[in-house]
């Protein structure tokens, strides 16, 4: 034993084992000292932080509060715009400045935003920030240059349209909601144009529009992004289908249609009249864009024309996981078959436009009729799910892909309708209830559009669709004459051949 205060000569074996020692003791030390500099940054990064917060809610660098005097409010948000810089968050409250949920008002106007910047809405005590009323209420237009987002605003009750872009490169329009107690009288009348009038009252309307034409005069370019937006135009009409529950109806459409079914009588019928067939409305529209388009993850509730329309646009457009319910009644005008779920392809055929490639894919369809007037023309008896078609001579460069989408119709027309393709695909979608077929493959000769669609239709691939609960009039598959080279595989039903098909097995 070594008595204490002497000279201790560490054996060799056991040097390196106090050496490890001292350096795991070191180790600790510097950890506690670099731990409490690191909670002091983070509680003084806090403290500074706070009024920072208070001043630009969520990093917002302009901030507007409702009032619900039209006047006040649309020269507010206006002014706000005016004076943003590039780039700039501009925040809408859903509270007045004493805390109360208030509504934005814009009477019979709106706004012009002609720069690059971000008009985001927030949610306090469970409420969006509300636009009630306004024409075009939020309008892009000005400025082909402007990179635009709006996120986050619910509009209500506008007129023409809620969300409008003419003019932008790159445009992200998302987590929005678009309402209207009934779009009758909130629509424009477009006399003179392609969307002639047929009668006083007929009109057209938009939930959201972004419209890049240039027989317009409008040139939207860059990247397009309609994602995740909520649009019913008649939630006072069918306010049973605004039900989150009613999303519930994916493989159990009898069920369905039962709960929904109109009463069978008198009164009802001529109320339905009276409105049935008086206006059009869309529920997304991206159209003439010289960019890429993804319209993604959207539902959208009654409209009475189409769902969603991406056509003529110049890159890649996708369409992906949405949920459409088209709107019981509704017409369009001259075409037998104006009503549809999702209409995609190249028309109108516009000089320098040449769609790239095009796919719909993992979308919910369900087209509805109102089968007890056959008398009335106007009746959209002939609701389509789906539509991809090839107009002018102008087809899809890189092809067209329509898969996995789940479609139901009632007494309608086509479940997937794709006209003038080159090498396309369409597979594994599930099409279900009745109507003339559930696939239509070519052009329809019947149809007042087959003047536009001067080309064939060849080498398009159907694969293991499923069609077999569905109801077809002519039959559950219809080639169209001179539809060559296609390649039929998987599929359970029916299939009626045209004159001149050639088909692979």
């Amino acid at each position: 034993m070594t008595p204490i205060g002497e000279d201790v000569t560490i054996r060799p074996e056991n040097r390196e084992k106090c050496h490890m020692k001292e350096q795991y003791h070191k180790r600790r030390k510097m950890l506690r000292k670099l731990f409490l500099v690191s909670v002091l940054c983070l509680v003084l990064g806090s403290m500074l932080a706070i009024p920072a917060m208070a001043s630009h809610p969520r990093g917002a660098d302009a901030e507007v509060w409702p009032t619900g005097d039209p006047a006040l409010d649309l020269a507010s948000v206006q002014a706000a715009i005016d004076a943003a810089g590039p780039g700039d968050v501009i925040l809408l409250h859903a509270t007045d400045q004493n805390g109360v949920l208030t509504s934005f008002d814009f009477g019979t106007g709106g706004v012009v935003i002609s720069k690059s910047l971000e008009i985001r809405g927030e949610i306090k005590k469970g409420k969006m920030t509300k636009i009630l009323n306004g024409y075009d209420s939020l309008l892009v237009a000005g400025n082909p240059e402007a990179d635009v987002t709006i996120r986050g605003i619910h509009l209500h009750n506008a007129t023409d349209a809620s969300i409008v872009v003419y003019h932008a490169n790159d445009v992200i329009i998302t987590g929005n909601r678009v309402t209207a107690d009934t779009m009758k009288g909130r629509t424009l009348p477009l006399p003179g144009t392609w969307f002639d009038p047929v009668q006083p009252d007929d009109s057209i309307s938009y939930g959201i529009l972004v419209q890049g034409s240039p027989a317009y005069g409008c040139a939207v370019t860059g990247n397009v992004i309609v994602a995740d937006n909520y649009v019913d135009l008649e939630e006072k009409l069918e306010a049973n289908l605004a039900d989150p529950g009613f999303w519930n109806f994916a493989g159990k459409p009898d069920q369905y249609f039962k709960a929904w079914e109109v009463p069978q009588n008198d009164a009802i019928r001529d109320a339905w009249s009276n409105w049935t067939g008086r206006w059009c409305s869309v529920g997304i529209a991206v159209q003439s864009v010289l960019g890429n388009v993804r319209v993604a993850g959207n539902k959208i509730y009654n409209p009475t024309m189409r769902g969603i329309m991406a056509n003529c646009n110049n890159g890649d457009t996708l369409v992906e996981h949405n949920e459409i319910v088209l709107k019981l009644g509704g017409y369009f005008w001259g075409m037998g078959n104006g009503n549809i779920g999702i209409y995609t392809g190249t028309w109108p055929p516009t000089p320098g436009f040449s769609p790239k490639s095009i796919t719909i894919q993992y979308n919910k369809i369900v087209c509805l009729t109102v089968p007890y007037l056959p008398d009335r023309t106007k009746d959209s008896k002939d609701k389509d799910g789906i539509w991809v078609v090839n107009y002018g001579g102008v087809q899809v460069t890189e092809g067209i892909i329509v898969r996995q989408n789940d479609i139901t119709l009632r007494d309608g027309g086509y479940g997937i309708f794709l006209v003038d393709g080159k090498g396309d695909y369409v597979g594994q979608n599930r099409i279900r209830g009745n109507g003339k077929a559930a696939l239509l493959i070519g052009n329809d000769p019947m149809d007042s559009d087959n003047a536009w669609s001067p080309l064939g239709t060849e080498a398009i691939t159907l694969a293991s669709n499923y069609i077999s609960s569905f109801t077809s009039l002519m039959a559950d598959i219809v080639f169209m004459d001179d539809v060559v080279n296609c390649t039929l595989s998987g599929n359970r039903g029916t299939v009626l051949f045209g004159d001149g098909n050639k088909i692979n097995p």
